[in-house]
């Protein structure tokens, strides 16, 4: 063999260890002055860089005559770690495979290994081989030393277990082994001490030296990594729009080469990203349709020619001259995948073999009128064309004439649609929907009369006997297929009207696109949203369809582009069932991130499950008539309430009852009653009130009683307050536009104000950074203004992306990203560190956003509005964003990693 061992490990957890396991094995109870016959291989070191990684490590295995398997939770996870241990044990025996324990968990229960355990360290595919218990070489206290750069310290038992794993290679006895080495070990200090003082002297020189020149080159490598980072990023930024599945592999690779604060944001800004493939043509597209494997992607355009592109590689693969004239008004193909049709303004429809891409028989020719649509019978044997004669023609896939009697509608069709039988056929076009008879071309059914004045599109579900139409009224209508009847309506939140939809080919999903720039996707089965609007088109919509495996959505805009987008997302959006009767000011997440309140201008404060997205009894009341704001106590057990009557009002969270007297808060200054804000401080024993009169009031959150004198901030009316970590430091947004720093055990000002007086700028709202290190104020000119709470100075220009005020505004948990919720609707999220935004818009609520709250996690955002709604957001693995790419997008190959960094070896990124 080649190779007496090789070393299966995890790369993201193993890799000093490895090496240094790989150095003892090669040097145990061998002569100082003599080079090791034993040949270990390290992947890291021996395996060939090549765009073939695995083939080179499939040849390094079958060289190998022992297989190393350092066990950990990593390499429990480890994609890689797997295949080497499934070639191993299909071409190998289990008995020549040796386990080294460095981390996790190993609970054997007899012969049976306990794959429940959490922080399993063996790989799933090992559980069942052994019979019995298997002889495990325990290391992980020693690779705790090699991680707190200790080596010397665990030494002796490192040795121990490397001399046992060199014996169980070779076949000889340990304790031979063992004794072996360490005559070695004494003759070569003897050696050493007989060299003299000179040379310890010169010795301890050079590895004065070395150790610098070590230095040196560990802080040159580290600057070549930070510049390499910030260059795969900046390209990253930059192809997100255009080449967004380059753009996540840059992002990941950014990232793993170096920590830096612009991979971090590239990849948060490409986790956030759901498009898989952007394509540009002039002068444009205007139908797309995946074949049937779903890797291949065929557009239609202004030129009568029919594209075929790779959807990984974007590649051109192929391109067809239709003979149309023209454009191609639109695309469609079989079920079955083996078949095309494309219909144009040239008044033609054409059929092509999608295997061969060659034209299927004759033109089909309709007489002096554009086809509008085409569709095809569920068991692509026929096509149905509707054209401006307000007619539904029906023609043979296989022989291209025509099939029975055309439907004459008597009115305009917008759109056409086969149930999933191929029985029925339905028509929309002025005012409802028709279904008809295909075999009889009679009406089956009564007219489905829109509430609007025309149906712009209609589909049926593959899997539900329900039709779904769009009107020009931005609604969705639900109708049992097989009587006509009425289900539901739907409001889509499309800004006008709904201009397509398509259900996904498993029938779960359903895609709407209206008269903007954006897609929504809903559950065909609960009728609610997905996830977020898939935006990035800057024109207008004109046609979608799924992939056959309903994983990805093509959209073609009229902005020269055709997107692929991922139809599964890492951010999705709830809307609490039911809503507050008014405003909803405020939102905040309990502290255990468990339950939403909320403050609405109804009266009311209501309580919701962030796990079961439903409310939690009735809606607290009291002897107000509007909430301004809301709190929860440190520990989660009572919520507070600040109002436009001066009051504040606490309940109990689990009884819902008045926990004392009602706090009069604002004793009818010169700027009204309302008290506008309120916050719990020193462990809940204290509320702290603030409102209308420009005074800032102190409350015993057990007696309600106000505690010392007020403090009279002078600046005129409070929009916001935010406690800093340290419990102390007080901020207060103020009307005129001043943010200052207050000590709330002095009561005393904590310096000047940080901003100027600017009454076109009032502060609506103030929140620490959960580290303290940053205070953000939001402002009503549209812009949040970042200081930095020690030095007091301002921290770059303001956040600053529309002219509409900023009512809501929040940190992450780990303080680098920040939520701002503007009087547009949207939240925009900025990355602390670069101040850059993000390429995604939280876009859901149809008026101003009043208030945003993550929860202690970071997995969630909950977000409240003027649109009297409180909705719920999914963030994604924020801690992990390379994980979360890594789990559905390949790394960097060699290739493109050579065509973006022409001098740097190629590194793995997402192995491991």
């Amino acid at each position: 063999m080649e190779y007496n061992a090789f070393i299966s490990y995890n790369q993201g957890q193993d890799l000093r260890f490895a090496a240094a396991l790989q150095a003892g094995l090669t040097r145990f109870a061998v002569p100082w002055w003599k080079s090791s016959d034993l040949r270990i291989c390290l992947d890291r070191t021996d395996l060939a860089q090549s765009s073939a990684l695995w083939p080179s490590i499939e040849k390094k295995l079958a060289a190998s005559d022992w297989l190393v398997l350092l066990a950990s939770p990593g390499a429990a996870r480890s994609r890689w770690v797997d295949r080497e241990i499934e070639w191993w044990l299909a071409n190998r025996s289990p008995e020549r495979l040796l386990i080294v324990w460095t981390d996790g968990a190993l609970v054997w229960n007899g012969s049976e290994y306990d794959a429940t355990v959490r922080g399993n360290a063996l790989p799933p595919r090992l559980a069942q081989v052994f019979s019995d218990e298997p002889n495990v070489l325990d290391l992980r206290k020693c690779r705790q030393g090699f991680r707190r750069r200790w080596p010397h310290r665990v030494w002796p038992r490192f040795g121990e277990t490397v001399g046992a794993t060199v014996a169980a290679i070779r076949g000889v006895e340990p304790r031979h082994l063992l004794g072996q080495h360490g005559h070695y070990q004494r003759q070569l200090r003897r050696t050493v001490r007989s060299v003299g003082v000179a040379l310890a002297v010169l010795l301890v020189a050079a590895t004065v030296a070395g150790v610098k020149a070590v230095e040196r080159d560990a802080e040159a490598t580290r600057q070549r990594d930070v510049a390499l980072s910030r260059q795969f990023a900046t390209q990253s930024d930059a192809l997100l729009a255009t080449d967004p599945t380059s753009a996540q592999r840059l992002a990941v690779a950014a990232w793993q080469v170096s920590h830096t604060d612009e991979a971090a944001y590239s990849a948060r800004n490409a986790m956030f990203s759901r498009q898989r493939a952007v394509f540009t043509a002039e002068p444009g597209f205007s139908d797309a349709v995946f074949t049937a494997a779903g890797d291949r992607l065929v557009t239609v355009g202004a030129e009568g020619s029919m594209v075929v592109f790779d959807v990984a590689s974007r590649a051109e693969v192929g391109r067809i001259a239709t003979g149309h004239q023209g454009w191609i008004s639109d695309l469609a193909i079989s079920a079955t995948g083996d078949y095309l049709a494309t219909a144009g303004e040239d008044h033609t429809v054409r059929i092509w073999d999608a295997r061969t891409w060659t034209q299927s028989g004759r033109t089909i020719r309709v007489e002096d009128e554009k086809v509008r649509t085409v569709e095809f019978s569920p068991d692509g044997q026929m096509l149905a064309s509707a054209d401006n004669r307000e007619t539904v023609s029906f023609w043979s896939v296989r022989t291209q004439e025509p099939v029975g009697d055309p439907i004459r509608t008597g009115s305009d069709i917008t759109d056409i649609a086969f149930d999933r039988s191929g029985r029925l056929l339905a028509t929309a076009g002025r005012g409802g929907v028709q279904m008809w008879d295909v075999t009889t071309r009679s009406k089956a059914g009564p007219f489905l009369k829109s509430a609007a004045h025309d149906v712009e599109t209609v589909a049926f579900s593959p899997i539900a006997d329900r039709l779904i139409t769009g009107d020009d009224d931005s609604e969705l209508q639900v109708w049992d297929s097989t009587t006509g009847g009425f289900v539901t309506d739907m409001q889509t939140g499309h800004s006008t009207y709904v201009r397509d939809v398509l259900f996904s080919p498993d029938g779960r999903v359903f895609a709407t696109v209206g008269g903007e720039e954006d897609v929504m996707l809903w559950d065909a089965n609960t009728g609610k949203r997905l996830s977020l609007p898939l935006s990035g088109h800057t024109g207008l919509i004109g046609s979608m369809a799924f992939s056959p495996d309903g994983t990805a959505l093509v959209t073609v805009g009229n902005d020269d582009t055709t997107r692929v987008w991922e139809v599964h997302s890492n951010l999705a959006v709830r809307a609490f069932p039911g809503k507050h009767d008014g405003f909803v000011h405020e939102v905040v997440f309990s502290p255990d991130g468990e339950v939403v309140a909320s403050a609405g201008a109804d009266g009311t404060v209501r309580l919701w499950s962030a796990k079961n997205n439903s409310p939690i009894g009735e809606p607290l009341r009291g002897d107000f008539q509007e909430a301004s704001d809301v709190a929860f106590s440190p520990d989660g057990r009572r919520v507070a309430a600040a109002t436009h009557e001066g009051t504040v009002v606490e309940w109990n969270v689990d009884t819902h009852e008045l926990t004392g007297p009602i706090i009069k808060a604002n004793f009818h200054g010169d700027h009204g009653e309302w008290v506008d804000s309120l916050l719990y401080a020193r462990g809940g024993e204290l509320i702290i009130s603030a409102g209308h009169d420009g005074k800032v009031r102190f409350w015993s959150s057990s007696s309600h009683q106000e505690q010392g004198r007020p403090l009279d901030i002078g600046h005129g009316q409070i929009f916001g307050t935010a406690l800093h970590p340290n419990g102390v430091l007080l901020a207060i947004g103020n009307a005129d536009g001043t943010t200052g720093l207050w000590d709330i055990d002095t009561r005393l000002p904590a310096g000047d104000p940080l901003s100027e007086a600017d009454s076109s700028n009032a502060i609506r709202k103030v929140a620490f950074s959960p580290d303290g290190n940053t205070l953000a104020a939001a402002g009503s000119d549209g812009t949040v203004r970042l200081w930095d709470v020690r030095s007091r100075t301002s921290i770059g220009d303001p956040l600053a992306d529309n002219a509409h005020d900023v009512r809501g505004v929040a940190f992450s948990p780990d303080s680098t990203m920040l939520a701002a919720g503007s009087g547009d609707g949207r939240i925009r999220l900025w990355d602390i560190k670069t101040r850059k935004q993000f390429s995604v818009y939280l876009a859901e609520h149809a008026a101003a956003v009043t208030g945003v709250a993550f929860t202690g996690d970071g997995t969630r955002l909950a977000s409240s509005s003027w649109d009297k709604t409180v909705r719920l957001w999914d963030m994604g693995d924020q801690a992990s964003p390379v994980r979360t790419i890594c789990a559905f997008r390949d790394e960097l190959t060699p290739d493109e990693w050579t065509r973006y960094t022409a001098n740097e070896p190629h590194r793995n990124t997402c192995r491991g």
